[in-house]
């Protein structure tokens, strides 16, 4: 499926991934799109923050097309 990720400095790229895909396996995908290290990524979908690392992209709710916000979050600290 097609994903669509925006960061909150307007950089955009487009990521084609399985539902299947794992969380935290879709954070490395970004990291290696945006520079964050994926320790460091927030993901954002239909404006929560989705948490759950061991879930397939699927099962946070994201769907074919969708868009998602990520954030880099700075280690420990928001930024």
């Amino acid at each position: 499926m097609r994903v669509t990720v925006t960061t909150l400095n307007d950089n955009i790229f487009t990521l084609d991934v399985s539902p299947d895909l794992e969380l935290e396996n879709f954070k490395i995908f970004c990291q290696l799109e945006s520079g964050f290290p994926a320790q460091e990524i927030l993901i954002l979908h239909n404006g929560k923050i989705l948490v759950e690392n061991k879930k397939s992209l699927r099962q946070n709710g994201v769907r074919e097309g969708d868009v998602v916000v990520i954030q880099h979050i700075g280690g420990d600290h928001y930024t």
